[in-house]
This record gives C-alpha cells, sequence and structure tokens, in this order.
C-alpha cells in the first residue's frame, strides 16, 4: 500500500512538473513577439502593472491551492467526505470576497496608483485590464487546491496549459491590435491575455469539478469516520 501510494505521489508530481516546463516554455515564446511589438515604453507600463498586480494577488490568494489541498488530503484521509467538501465551499466563499475586494480596490485607485506610486499614468489602462483577474484567479486556486487535495493534480496541470496557451494567444494578439492607438493601449491588451488566459483555466477547472460533481455527492454522502463538524 505504500508503495502504491508512493508511485502515486511521484506520477502526480511528475505531471505538474511536466506542466510547469510546458507553461515555461510557452511564456517563452510569446513574451518575444510581445516585446517586440509594445517597445521598451510599452515594456516599462506593462511590468509597472504586472508588479502591483503580482502584490494584489499575493494578498488574496498565495498559497491557496496548497493549503485548501492539505487540509482536503488530511479530511479525505480520514473519510470525512463531508468535512473536506465545506473546506472547498468556505474557501471558495472566502476567495471570492477577497478576490473581490481587491478587484474593486484596484479599478477604484488604479489612476492615482499609476501616477502617485507606479509614476506612470499609463499603467492605469493595464491595472484595469488586471483588476478581473485577482478575482478569477482566487476561484481558480480553489478549485485547483481541491483537486490536489484528492492527489489528482490533472485537472491543476490542464488548466495551466490551457490558461497559458490563451494568454500567450491574445496578449500578443491584443497587443497587436491595439499598438495602432497607443503604446499604453498596446501593453494594456497584452495584459488583458492574462485575464483572457486565467478565464480560459477557471473555465476548465469548472468544467471538471462540474463531471465530478455526482461522484463527489454520492461520496459525501457515505457515513463518516471519526469526528465531523455539523452544520447549523
Amino acid at each position: 500500500m505504500e508503495k502504491k501510494k508512493g508511485g502515486s505521489f511521484i506520477k502526480q508530481a511528475a505531471i505538474l512538473a511536466a506542466a510547469s516546463m510546458i507553461v515555461r516554455f510557452i511564456g517563452f515564446l510569446y513574451r518575444v513577439p510581445m516585446t517586440a511589438i509594445i517597445g521598451d515604453s510599452g515594456n516599462a507600463i506593462y511590468s509597472a502593472g504586472y508588479q502591483v498586480y503580482n502584490f494584489l494577488l499575493i494578498l488574496s490568494s498565495a498559497g491557496l491551492p496548497a493549503a485548501i489541498g492539505k487540509m482536503v488530503s488530511e479530511r479525505l484521509a480520514l473519510k470525512q467526505y463531508r468535512n473536506a467538501h465545506r473546506v472547498f465551499k468556505v474557501s471558495l466563499a472566502f476567495s471570492a470576497a477577497m478576490g473581490l475586494f481587491f478587484m474593486v480596490l484596484l479599478m477604484l485607485f488604479a489612476e492615482p496608483i499609476a501616477v502617485k506610486i507606479c509614476k506612470i499614468p499609463g499603467a492605469y489602462y493595464t491595472l484595469l485590464t488586471l483588476a478581473p483577474t485577482i478575482f478569477i484567479v482566487g476561484i481558480m486556486s480553489v478549485l485547483r487546491g481541491y483537486f490536489q487535495g484528492m492527489n489528482n493534480m490533472v485537472p491543476t496541470a490542464f488548466s495551466q496549459i490551457v490558461e497559458q496557451i490563451f494568454n500567450a494567444v491574445f496578449s500578443v494578439l491584443l497587443a497587436y491590435i491595439f499598438i495602432k492607438q497607443s503604446v499604453a493601449l498596446s501593453a494594456a491588451g497584452g495584459t488583458a491575455g492574462t485575464g483572457i488566459g486565467a478565464l480560459a483555466g477557471l473555465l476548465v477547472m469548472l468544467f471538471v469539478y462540474w463531471l465530478n460533481s455526482k461522484s463527489i455527492k454520492k461520496r459525501n454522502r457515505r457515513p463518516v469516520k471519526g469526528y465531523e463538524i455539523k452544520s447549523t
């Protein structure tokens, strides 16, 4: 049994590692043409907006997949199936609230952040396009963590690849389209690709959850072993 579990862990880790390599490779490929399209000034705008986005993303959802995965796996090991699902639901509500808060915050203060903090007024548009991504990534992180807790890394790996493919295609495409308008809008087009990619990844995770919803409900009806928190 221990050997089987060890083999399963190695297999799942290998899947994530392979997905990570593919994602990095795609990321390298698309940044070359996008950098050429938006130029040095566009890259400065892009980077400024992205730094603010990454900071807020860390505050809202950093470490969520690992933390949720650990809590879910612990409860599943004890056959506390409903508790495991309750962890998922509570985490989803919390992440949605945090993501929505930081999304609205960034939208409301995008202009002063761009002007006074980034010192690049053109970053205003990149901040606006990145704001919804905070909410999307938060929801997606909970779903990924839930399946990781069930020792199933395939949904996470596949969604990461899909996310990066959409990110690459739309970042380059939108940057190319909007460069005719202005460099600032072209950089915003590049960051919009990040949001589109995240949305694609989220849709993959929602589809996987829907496919597994019947088995999850069936599992949650099983007799509970050990202590279980009762719903009020």
